[in-house]
C-alpha cells in the first residue's frame, strides 16, 4: 500500500495503517472504503476550534463526522467571533455568513 495516496478496496476491510503507523480511518461509500494518512501535526496549524476538550482538533474527518451527526458544522466553517460562541449550528452559519 502506498501513502499519503488514497485507496480503494472493495468488500469489507479492517482499517489500515501508513507505514509510520498513522491513519484517518475510513470512509463508508457504498461498498468502498477510502484510506488515507491522518495529517494531523498540518492540520493542527489551520485548526481554528477554540473548544478547551476537544479530542478531535486536527483530525478533520473525525471532527466533521461528529459534528455532521449532530447537524452542526465545525469551527473551521465559521468566523473567529462566531466560533468562540461554540454555536455549531447551521442557523449561527447562515447568520454568520450573512454578516460578512
Amino acid at each position: 500500500m502506498e501513502w499519503p495516496y488514497i485507496s480503494f478496496y472493495l468488500g469489507e476491510k479492517p482499517a489500515a495503517k501508513s507505514p509510520e503507523g498513522r491513519f484517518c480511518g475510513r470512509i463508508k461509500k457504498g461498498k468502498f472504503f477510502i484510506y488515507m494518512e491522518c495529517k494531523k501535526e498540518q492540520n493542527l496549524k489551520n485548526c481554528p476550534c477554540t473548544y478547551p476538550e476537544c479530542s478531535r482538533k486536527g483530525i478533520c474527518c473525525e471532527c466533521l463526522r461528529y459534528h455532521l451527526a449532530k447537524n452542526q458544522l465545525p469551527a473551521c466553517c465559521f468566523s473567529p467571533e462566531a466560533e468562540k460562541t461554540y454555536d455549531r449550528s447551521f442557523e449561527k452559519f447562515i447568520e454568520d455568513t450573512k454578516a460578512v
